[in-house]
């Protein structure tokens, strides 16, 4: 039962794993024109996979939010601290 149990979660966090990469590909695509947006969604996506020990996608997403932050915040530097910060 252990092993069925175990095969179960790693299939849900599979599951999971590709609807976050599917959703997260979508951000820039659908949101490049709103920043602060594409940068709090990729923030949460970056906790999700931290949530699923993913740290490398994590780890990208949290890379995207400092180059948003410095492209689109340049006048607002506690943004781009909180985004160095977060990685």
């Amino acid at each position: 039962a252990t092993d069925a149990a175990s095969d179960a979660q790693q299939r849900d966090a599979t599951t999971v794993r590709q609807a976050l990469a599917r959703a997260a590909e979508a951000i820039d695509d659908e949101l490049g024109d709103r920043p602060e947006v594409a940068a709090t969604l990729h923030r949460t996506v970056a906790r999700a996979y931290e949530g699923l020990s993913s740290y490398p996608e994590a780890e990208h997403h949290r890379r995207r939010v400092v180059e948003i932050a410095r492209i689109s915040f340049a006048d607002r530097p506690e943004e781009i601290v909180r985004a160095l910060v977060d990685l």
